[in-house]
């Protein structure tokens, strides 16, 4: 998981009394370091997987991390090593929340360009500290209707995706980070 750096302003979130808030994978907890498993085409549409990914929904919207809001989370975060995750849609907003729904991604690098951001995570609460990360990256999955897309993303979901992907990966934050000086409470 990924945040955005601007004070914390509470997610409405609208679902049905049957969502689930789930627990938080912390840094050590074994599932964090494996390579997560894809999801298979048929699972996709199935009403187990669909309440899956409303619980991830659920709880992306009931975790902020040290006042900020969650900008994304990945299924091993809370504790299923399958390959999927989310990213709160462009101009979400309180008013307006929303997240996009990526499986079984695939990234490929697009530029040599890297950008430096100061990224945090709810699996390692409370600590941050810079990583680079590629400007822009093209991105293929299935969305949760199971739909097949190709995109390019710059910028900072760009950014965004590929911290969650690195999650699908057993790759933490704290791996990449630039500078262990740069490591800090927030």
């Amino acid at each position: 998981m990924v945040v955005l750096i601007f004070q914390y302003e509470p997610l409405l979130c609208y679902h049905s009394i049957t969502m689930a808030v789930l627990d938080i994978a912390l840094m050590g907890n074994p599932i964090l370091r494996q390579k997560a498993q894809p999801v298979p085409t048929d699972d996709i549409k199935s009403k187990q997987f669909q309440q899956f990914l409303d619980d991830m929904i659920e709880t992306a919207c009931q975790k902020p991390e040290a006042g900020y809001l969650t900008a994304g989370l990945a299924a091993p975060q809370v504790n299923k090593s399958t390959r999927v995750f989310l990213i709160m849609k462009p101009g979400a907003t309180s008013a307006n929340p929303g997240f996009n729904v990526y499986i079984n991604p695939e990234i490929e690098i697009t530029t040599n360009e890297l950008v430096t951001g100061f990224e945090s995570c709810l699996s390692t609460p409370s600590i941050g500290g810079e990583v680079k990360r590629y400007s822009e990256i093209e991105l293929k999955y299935q969305d949760r209707k199971e739909i097949s897309h190709k995109e390019i993303f710059s910028g900072e979901f760009a950014v965004y995706i590929q911290h969650e992907y690195d999650h699908l990966e057993g790759i933490l934050w704290i791996d990449k980070v630039t500078d262990t000086k740069t490591i800090t409470y927030c």
